[in-house]
């Protein structure tokens, strides 16, 4: 789902809040070795702060750009100075300010928030995930119980596509509470996605450890039991147990659908998936109605299940193959050696 963002009001309300929080007392990384240069910075800052208190926006800005150029290494001017521009809508003269804060404090996050904020509205959102990146992992060493920082870091990492580095992190909530059923049940699916069956199996079955009854970890093993075409008993009982929770499921009885299928009980299986695609329209449901058709040799209903699926995910390579295959196929007479018609070899591919 995209997010539209009123950046405008969000950059104001932000910088304002910064400004309010950045405390006003002057700290130096590098101090200038003329004290006269440090005196006349120091006097110009908080004049800039007494502006900002009485909200005198302009004379602050001009009082923080004299603290800076009496004291280029004064971390807290660049840093308030920038929030001013940033506030104002001067977007580059805001960059030119924060991007120096980090060299200068480099414990501090306050300027990276801001640079995140300002990236993201110039659309320049590697240079923004970035910044949240480092605030991420500043906040996590800082306060390592806080299990949230790393699971927002994973969240992270996962819109980067950078998928290992997303499980590491989700992984260590899990090692500091192995008993987190919704963490276990986040991985499982995501190794779902990512084609790990194995790592998702093992998960779900931890899950089913702690609570026995999860209605999501019933419904993801038997299915992935009834993918791989093995356990397929076992797959069976998991299924009905899910929709025992939750009867009206459209994906509970895709699952179920899927595994009569498997077991070669197409009748069944086709019933419970047109009641699944009465409760939900979805590709994956519309695909396994085109193979159930199929396999019982209608052939356009199959074709046709099979395009509706396109039609709401377009390309999909595993359906082309399959619609592709029957056009050749049904073309071809029954198999002398093998007796088979073009539905069981199809099914069999």
């Amino acid at each position: 789902m995209r997010i539209r963002w009123e950046y405008k009001a969000i950059v104001f309300c932000v910088f304002t809040a910064v400004l309010a929080s950045v405390p006003s007392r002057l700290s130096l990384s590098e101090p200038p070795t003329d004290r006269a240069q440090l005196t006349q910075s120091i006097s110009h800052h908080i004049m800039a702060v007494i502006a900002d208190f009485n909200d005198q926006s302009q004379e602050a800005i001009r009082e923080y750009q004299k603290a800076v150029d009496f004291n280029p290494n004064s971390y807290l001017s660049r840093l308030r100075l920038g929030a001013h521009f940033a506030k104002d809508g001067k977007l580059n003269d805001a960059l030119i300010q924060l991007s120096k804060v980090p060299y200068l404090n480099p414990d501090g996050v306050q300027a990276r928030y801001l640079l995140a904020l300002i990236y993201s509205a110039q659309k320049q959102f590697d240079k923004a995930v970035g910044e949240y990146e480092i605030i991420l992992n500043t906040i996590s060493r800082e306060n390592p119980e806080n299990i949230n920082i790393f699971f927002y870091l994973g969240q992270l990492y996962y819109a980067q596509h950078r998928y290992d580095k997303a499980v590491e992190q989700f992984q260590r909530i899990i090692d500091a509470d192995p008993q987190n059923v919704e963490m276990l049940s986040f991985m499982g699916a995501l190794f779902v996605e990512l084609g790990r069956d194995e790592q998702a199996k093992m998960m779900f079955k931890k899950v089913l450890e702690l609570d026995n009854s999860n209605d999501m970890a019933l419904n993801s093993l038997g299915y992935i039991y009834a993918e791989q075409g093995n356990h397929l008993d076992e797959a069976l009982r998991l299924a009905n147990r899910a929709l025992e929770r939750i009867p009206d499921s459209a994906a509970y009885k895709d699952t179920l659908g899927w595994i009569y299928y498997k077991q070669g009980r197409y009748q069944e299986s086709l019933q419970v998936l047109i009641q699944a695609n009465e409760k939900l329209t979805d590709p994956i449901i519309l695909e396994h109605l085109g193979d159930v058709y199929l396999a019982i040799k209608e052939f356009d209903k199959a074709k046709d299940y099979w395009n509706r699926a396109l039609v709401m995910v377009p390309g999909q390579k595993k359906i082309l193959e399959k619609i592709n295959r029957l056009d050749v196929l049904q073309n071809k007479p029954t198999s002398k050696k093998t007796g088979q018609g073009s539905s069981e070899v199809l099914i069999k591919q």
